[in-house]
């Protein structure tokens, strides 16, 4: 994608076309829009979790709550454009040793994650002009569940508390 905006101006800049790439902002902007709410009208619906104990949750210009109760929590994904995920895993469990994850991607978003006290949680997220603020008590012994958290926030925020 870099690749092909980089060509377009540089063929604007040599004068090889003669198109003003600002003007041309918002009715990108608008056909991306539509083309996601018509993929996401397309996708086939999932319950918010699944019998496997995952949650899955997207969030383009708004707000996303889920919550999981799972007996076995295993994984999720939260992604945001625009807009914010909030996953309450306070009433879920992980078998104790065992191990969950959390897959997140925010653009201009945030995610919210609740977790239950006694886990030990691992944040491996990369933040882009954002942040990610752990506000846990860590976790006693060897054999408490953990969670991990990966993935990207871009101008955005993550907060993980109790």
């Amino acid at each position: 994608m870099l690749i092909l905006v980089g060509s377009f101006l540089l063929l604007d800049r040599l004068e090889f076309i003669d198109v003003n790439p600002f003007a041309l902002f918002w009715p990108v902007v608008m056909i991306v829009a539509g083309g996601s709410l018509i993929l996401q009208t397309l996708r086939p619906r999932k319950t918010p979790v699944d019998a496997d104990g995952s949650v899955s949750s997207f969030a383009f210009m708004g707000a996303v709550k889920r919550s999981s109760n799972a007996v076995r929590f295993e994984h999720s994904d939260l992604n945001a454009m625009w807009g914010g995920c909030e996953l309450d895993l306070r009433e879920a469990t992980i078998p104790p040793g065992a191990e969950a994850s959390v897959d997140v991607f925010a653009l201009m978003g945030g995610h919210k994650i609740l977790v239950p006290k006694g886990w030990s949680v691992d944040t491996r997220v990369f933040a882009f002009m954002g942040g990610v603020e752990d506000k846990l008590v860590p976790a006693s012994g060897a054999d408490a569940p953990r969670l991990v958290i990966r993935g990207t926030v871009i101008m955005g925020g993550l907060n993980v508390e109790h």
